[in-house]
């Protein structure tokens, strides 16, 4: 007995695992998938699907997928095209559909999300092929997978006619059948050839037993050259680069010529004089000099590190400050520091900028500072400092705008249109991949990125000052002997060394003083004894003063935490093809 039941218990097992296992085959069972396909003269194919389905569970309805891209069996990549026409029920009732493309497949998915059904239901899609023929030098071909091979459901009968629409009559067909798991070469179907008189031979394709999960049905049709017209080169050409879709990637291409166009009309500053002439002294608004920031920032448009040095040694040329260097040597290395003392506060000397400068450096209310305290404390001050030297600039109308304004602005159009560019690419076209849409949109973005910093124009105002600064420049880095000698003035290298630092000339006018007697800067104590003052050799010194200072306040404070065919035939081969399955 115990032997009898531990029988019963095994085969009890046994029936649950073979009854579960094709469950989601069990949901549904077509009866019938019966295809039309027509060619027409121009090589075009139109298809008619007509899938009669059994649902014995409740089901929102199908998914069909389509190959609009395959290896043949020569290995090379053949792209079919595909436009769906309808999706509709045996009485040409539209029914609810989502159209999609995921990899190679077109994925079109029938059924109501709301709605239930059970029982017998009809599906009829209709669509149309481009470049789904063959041709070869004796023959043309149609190599069709009727059902496709990845159903997982039985089909218990499939059908496929074809027929022509063309004015010349097919009288030379030769034709095929396969059916079984992808591979296989079985032909277990029925071919019947017909005439009819308005379109000549066409050939109806039927399979003898039904076909289970995941097999499917292909045929292949042959016919005499010169009834259907071989697409042209070009035709071939635009039908690989899927002009429908990839048209798109001139969307970058016109929004570079869209900001080229753009900066010729906004970007640029108006035209001056031709020449530029040399100026012996920095430019002057109503009668009072712009300081080595503000020629800095005219040059270049951006306040950076050496307008920020430039301004600080500024300081200390108008007695405001004093810089000691303070570098130490420890076991052959130097450390490199520097001491600034505040020597007086700000008086209406000093600019707006010069002014918060100051008092940003000494903020702790102490008077002596070292510039290595400063760092990653004094870059919270940057934005503030580079926008007041923005707002002077303008206050000159020398910019009708901040050029900080102009490029925050330019690179918000960049992020709208990187967003905008890609919400509509992903609703409005059905891309093969849609990391296809991310790099259109990407691209489309980027000259916005790009002639940002670009963009700032200045004024008829603000472009002579340009020409002034470029000419005093002209003068610092080109500053002749006997012209020094003539001006007559012992503290002029130390006058004009921020605006050189700011110029980025400081070698160039330190050369232009050798054999030219200056008076050693009271605001620079360097950590060795200098008896005779050398300006090329005081130059050096500032020049890694002027380093370390801007490099120091430019300085961001660490963040914490992480960041971070022709051959033979076989089922599932050819165009068309594919699955689906219930949702």
């Amino acid at each position: 007995m115990k032997k009898i039941g531990r029988l019963i218990v095994l085969l009890f097992v046994c029936f649950i695992t073979i009854t579960a296992a094709p469950l989601s085959a069990r949901d549904f069972t077509i009866k019938n998938f019966d295809v039309h396909l027509q060619i027409d003269e121009n090589g075009k194919l139109y298809v008619i699907e007509t899938i009669e389905v059994f649902f014995h569970t409740s089901r929102h309805g199908i998914f069909r997928e389509i190959p609009y891209k395959y290896k043949d069996e020569f290995g090379d990549t053949k792209k079919m095209p595909i436009d769906i026409l309808s999706v509709t029920d045996n009485n040409d009732k539209k029914l609810t559909t989502k159209i999609s493309k995921t990899g190679n497949v077109v994925n079109i998915r029938i059924g109501d999300a709301d709605i239930y059904v059970r029982g017998t239901q009809y599906y009829k899609i209709r669509y149309e092929v481009k470049n789904a023929l063959l041709f070869f030098d004796d023959h043309d071909e149609l190599y069709w997978n009727v059902t496709g091979t990845y159903w997982d459901a039985t089909i218990e009968k499939a059908t496929a006619t074809v027929s022509f629409i063309t004015e010349e009559k097919v009288e030379q067909l030769q034709y095929d059948c396969y059916t079984g798991r992808y591979g296989s070469s079985e032909s277990n179907c029925d071919i019947n050839e017909y005439v009819l008189a308005d379109l000549g031979s066409g050939v109806r394709f039927s399979t003898f037993d039904a076909l289970k999960p995941y097999e499917g049905l292909t045929i292949a049709i042959g016919w005499e050259k010169g009834i259907i017209a071989e697409p042209s080169d070009f035709e071939k050409f635009m039908m690989r680069t899927n002009l429908k879709e990839n048209i798109f990637f001139l969307l970058p291409v016109l929004s570079l010529l869209f900001m080229f166009i753009h900066w010729r009309r906004h970007g640029r500053d108006p035209k001056t004089r031709a020449a530029v002439m040399v100026q012996y002294e920095p430019p002057s608004y109503n009668g009072k000099q712009l300081t080595p920031a503000e020629l800095g920032t005219l040059i270049d448009e951006s306040f950076d590190q050496r307008d920020m040095s430039a301004s600080i040694i500024g300081l200390a040329v108008k007695g405001y400050i004093n810089i000691e260097d303070k570098t130490e040597e420890v076991f052959f290395i130097k450390k490199s520091d520097y001491q600034l003392t505040k020597l007086k506060d700000a008086d209406s000397e000093l600019t707006s900028y010069e002014t918060l400068l100051l008092v940003a450096l000494f903020e702790d209310g102490s008077n002596t500072i070292l510039i290595s305290d400063l760092k990653g404390k004094f870059f919270e001050h940057i934005y503030t400092l580079r926008k007041t030297v923005y707002k002077q600039l303008v206050e000159k109308s020398y910019f009708k705008s901040s050029p900080l304004t102009v490029i925050y602005k330019y690179v918000g159009y960049g992020f709208v249109t990187l967003i905008f560019t890609l919400l509509a690419l992903f609703f409005l076209v059905d891309f093969d991949y849609q990391i296809k849409a991310v790099f259109i949109a990407i691209l489309t973005s980027i000259p916005m990125f790009l002639f940002s910093k670009s963009m700032p124009a200045k004024t008829r105002a603000g472009a002579t000052a340009l020409s002034d600064t470029l000419g005093f420049q002209e003068f610092l880095q080109r500053a002749e002997k006997d012209k020094l000698e003539r001006m007559n003035d012992k503290q002029l290298f130390s006058k004009y060394l921020p605006y050189a630092i700011a110029l980025d000339v400081v070698s160039l006018w330190a050369k232009a003083f050798d054999g030219i007697e200056q008076d050693q800067p009271k605001w620079y104590v360097s950590s060795y004894h200098m008896p005779i003052f050398h300006p090329v050799m005081f130059s050096k010194a500032i020049e890694t003063t002027a380093s370390t200072l801007g490099s120091t306040t430019f300085s961001a404070p660490r963040s914490s935490g992480l960041s971070g065919g022709g051959g033979g035939g076989f089922s599932g081969g050819g165009g068309g093809g594919g699955g689906g399955g219930s949702w």
